[in-house]
């Protein structure tokens, strides 16, 4: 269960991080943004560690790091 509620929460962020509103004039990602649309969504779904530490992971995934 777990694994497909953070497969939702990365594709959320995947779309987030798309949005023309969440991008910086480089077309960079601008993370304020991006964590600011996706806590509103998921902090009523989530308690602030894990949370955070999805937030982290997806990042990360989207970074290609």
């Amino acid at each position: 269960m777990l694994n497909d509620m953070f497969d939702k929460f990365l594709d959320n962020m995947q779309h987030s991080c798309v949005a023309k509103e969440n991008l910086s004039t480089d077309g960079s990602i601008d993370w304020n943004f991006v964590d600011s649309d996706m806590y509103s969504k998921w902090s009523v779904l989530l308690d602030g560690k894990t949370y955070t530490e999805w937030f982290d992971v997806a990042a990360d995934a989207i970074e290609g790091v």
